[in-house]
C-alpha cells in the first residue's frame, strides 16, 4: 500500500466527522434549496475551476513534459489562458456576482493574503523536506521511508 492510499481512508473519515459536527452559522435569510441553486455563483466558479485547471496543467507540462501541449508555445498559452481566466474570475466577483464564489474584500486586510501565501510556502517546504528525507531514509535503510510518511 503506498503513501497516497493510506491517506484515503482518515481523509474520508475526517471528512464526515466534519459535515457532522460543523455546523453553519444560523442565516438571516432561510432560503430553500431551490433558491441557493439559482442564486449560486456558476460563471465565478467555473472561471475559478478553468485557473486552476490551467495552471495545474502549464506547471505539470513544464516539469513534466507529454504531448503536444508541453511545447514552449503550448506552455505559454496554457499560463496565459489561465492568467486570463483569473482576471475574469475576478472581475466577475467584483462586478457581476451576487452571490461570490470567494469575497475579494477578505483580500484588503494584508494580513490574510499574506499569512495565506506564508503557510502555503510553509507547506510546501515541508512537503520537501519529507520527500527528501523520505528518499535519502530509503537510500540508507530500505523500507524506512514508508514508515516515516506513517508518522508525519
Amino acid at each position: 500500500m503506498s503513501c497516497g492510499q493510506f491517506n484515503v481512508p482518515p481523509a474520508f473519515l475526517c471528512t464526515v466527522v466534519g459535515f457532522l459536527l460543523i455546523r453553519n452559522p444560523p442565516r438571516k435569510h432561510k432560503h430553500t434549496v431551490w433558491e441557493l441553486i439559482k442564486m449560486f455563483d456558476y460563471v465565478g466558479a467555473f472561471l475559478l475551476m478553468a485557473f486552476l485547471t490551467l495552471l495545474i496543467l502549464a506547471l505539470t507540462q513544464a516539469v513534466a513534459p507529454t504531448g503536444s501541449l508541453s511545447t514552449p508555445a503550448g506552455i505559454a498559452c496554457l499560463a496565459v489562458f489561465s492568467a486570463v481566466s483569473l482576471v475574469l474570475f475576478c472581475l466577475n466577483e467584483t462586478f457581476a456576482a451576487r452571490n461570490p464564489v470567494i469575497n475579494l474584500v477578505i483580500f484588503k486586510n494584508r494580513v490574510f493574503p499574506f499569512s495565506t501565501i506564508a503557510s502555503t510556502l510553509a507547506s510546501f517546504g515541508r512537503s520537501n523536506v519529507t520527500c527528501a528525507f523520505s528518499s535519502a531514509a530509503r537510500i540508507l535503510i530500505p523500507y524506512s521511508g514508508f514508515f516515516f510518511f506513517l508518522l508525519a
